[in-house]
């Protein structure tokens, strides 16, 4: 019979994953396999398309499955706020640094790691911040020295996302990209403004 393979917004962020092993147990699961994806938005778009990828291979559920935490681990998005007000009113921010960033208007850019979003630096002003973005997925990309794909994602930032697309890839040229509303997960604490690039580094073996 069928057998199904469900990936879901990181297990460390959201509640989705444990909500879907207590659903399981009262189906056949022995013929299901929940995938906790790690990643957010762009990112599970990736697992998903190479798992689907792996599937039409005709690779065993329980081939693909061993390769989940490889794929995963060529993944690497990087985000960029332009306000952490929602960030602060989900609790995430306490309020003397929402104080201060939106005084000196400051900008944090993250990146996912180990399944929750961690500051990499904090960036003042919105020029400075997209330029910032920009030369680290440059950098990532040159570091790794890979083939890869590319995901641009933005919240109501569609003309600052496209002038980072365009810039990076007059540099660079991924096998394939796409651009796409950051996910509604990330989204609510993120904002207006935000805006993110998401990398996946290509394995041939696999």
């Amino acid at each position: 019979g069928d057998e199904i393979i469900t990936v879901l917004i990181t297990g460390k962020g959201s509640g989705t994953v444990n909500v879907a092993r207590i659903a399981m147990e009262e189906v056949n699961k022995d013929k299901i396999s929940i995938v906790d994806s790690t990643q957010i938005s762009g990112g599970i778009g990736f697992v998903v398309k190479k798992i689907v990828s792996l599937i039409k291979q005709g690779l065993p559920r329980e081939k693909i499955l061993s390769l989940v935490d490889r794929i995963t681990s060529n993944i690497h998005l990087f985000i960029t706020l332009d306000t952490i007000k929602f960030t602060h009113a989900g609790g995430r921010v306490n309020d003397i640094k929402n104080f201060v960033t939106t005084v000196l208007n400051i900008k944090p850019t993250l990146m996912m790691k180990n399944g929750l979003p961690r500051l990499l630096k904090m960036v003042r002003g919105r020029k400075r911040s997209l330029k910032f973005i920009t030369n680290l997925v440059l950098n990532k990309i040159k570091e790794e020295s890979k083939k890869f794909e590319i995901a641009f994602l933005h919240a109501d930032s569609f003309e600052d996302i496209s002038r980072i697309r365009k810039e990076i890839l007059s540099k660079v040229k991924p096998e394939f990209e796409f651009t796409k509303i950051i996910g509604s997960a990330l989204g609510v604490h993120a904002g207006p403004g935000a805006l993110g690039v998401c990398i996946y580094f290509r394995e041939e073996e696999i």
